[in-house]
């Protein structure tokens, strides 16, 4: 077996790829959130709190700056963070001039071979994740980088359902 593959990212199943990949488990999404609710409620308790110590106790604006203003300020840094984080890694990657190069290579029985931009090589064993989706083909090699190879890159169907299937193949056994 010897396939050839080469082509550019396009921008949609690059974004598609990256961030099903760097996708966080569902779990992680909801705490998130709970942390944010719990914050936010913590924030207006303290700015009403705030507000009931000042007219009883006469508390000075610098009081008045920290228990109102700052937990406010800080809900809102909270939203940006979490809402930036969501597709941002694939904005960052794709914004790169390394990915907009032709990728070219060849799978053959022994991994995966790159030729442009880069060499590299990728044998079926050092694979430790591999992730297979109509658009694309995603795996994780030993130095713990993800690399996937677009349907496009290859010059019919049948080479791209070739290389997945011997991708599955050779990853019987393995944690997946």
């Amino acid at each position: 077996m010897n396939i050839e593959f080469s082509g550019q990212y396009t921008e949609e199943v690059f974004f598609k790829a990256v961030n099903t990949i760097s996708k966080p488990p569902a779990w992680i999404k909801y705490f998130r959130y709970a942390i944010l609710g719990v914050y936010g409620v913590a924030s207006v308790v303290m700015a009403v709190n705030a507000q009931f110590w000042a007219d009883a106790d006469g508390v000075t604006s610098n009081e008045l700056f920290t228990y109102i203003v700052l937990p406010i300020a800080m809900l809102g840094l909270f939203v940006f963070f979490f809402r930036s984080s969501e597709g941002g890694v694939a904005k960052n990657l794709w914004k790169r001039p390394g990915i907009h190069h032709d990728f070219v290579g060849f799978v053959d029985d022994e991994g995966i071979h790159y030729t442009q931009p880069f060499e590299g090589f990728d044998t079926w064993e050092t694979i430790k994740e591999k992730m297979v989706d109509p658009d694309f083909l995603a795996f994780k090699n030993a130095k713990n980088e993800w690399n996937f190879l677009q349907r496009s890159f290859f010059q019919n169907e049948e080479d791209f359902k070739q290389v997945c299937d011997t991708l599955d193949a050779k990853f019987v056994g393995k944690k997946k």
